[in-house]
């Protein structure tokens, strides 16, 4: 009796389907770290933009007594992809005016929401996206935009704070405390510096 022999090179049914069940599986690995690490290679603009934006606007402030308040750049939030600024929109004309031009398009639109004087308070606090900055807060420069179109923004704050501290007299002993303002980021004591918070991530 003759018996039935695998043609020489070729796979089998069953082998094909463990390959496929193989590949599926690697896919589903691979693919959401592949799409946070391109995620986190994009939120890098960011960083970047808002970092120089604050320089610009540091320089600004020493000439002008103040940070200067922008609107967003970009009318609408962008979806995904990079947007090109064409200098239509009040916000990227403040911004070309004080300095800053980004090298391309970028994923996120920017704005400076706050103003103060460098090295002064901001009495009361400020509010801004639902987080309370303390009344030292000097500038704070936002940065938002949906990476990945699924209608989730990414979201980015940069701001600096001068020494501050509250004082407060008892009305009934008249014993005056006076305590330092904490950080909105770490809840620690502020110390002069810059500051960056993730408001929103889409990973």
């Amino acid at each position: 009796m003759k018996k039935n022999k695998r043609s020489d090179g070729g796979f089998t049914l069953i082998e094909l389907m463990i390959a496929v069940a193989i590949i599926g599986i690697l896919a589903s690995i691979a693919y959401p770290v592949y799409k946070n690490y391109t995620l986190k290679a994009k939120e890098s603009e960011a960083k970047i933009n808002l970092g120089s934006i604050y320089d610009m606007s540091l320089m600004w402030s020493s000439e002008n007594d103040g940070y200067p308040v922008v609107p967003p750049s970009l009318s609408t939030v962008p979806l995904g992809a990079r947007v090109s600024w064409k200098m239509d929109t009040d916000g990227q004309k403040k911004f070309a005016a004080m300095g800053f031009v980004p090298s391309g398009p970028t994923y996120y639109s920017y704005q400076i929401a706050k103003m103060g004087v460098a090295g002064t308070q901001i009495s009361p606090d400020v509010s801004f996206q639902g987080l309370s900055f303390p009344r030292h807060t000097e500038v704070i420069i936002a940065a938002a935009g949906d990476l990945d179109a699924n209608s989730n923004n990414s979201e980015w704050v940069y701001a600096t704070t001068a020494p501050g501290s509250t004082t407060a007299t008892d009305p009934t002993t008249g014993t005056t405390t006076t305590t330092q303002d904490t950080s909105p980021f770490t809840g620690s004591t502020i110390t002069e510096g810059k500051n960056f918070l993730k408001v929103n991530s889409e990973y």
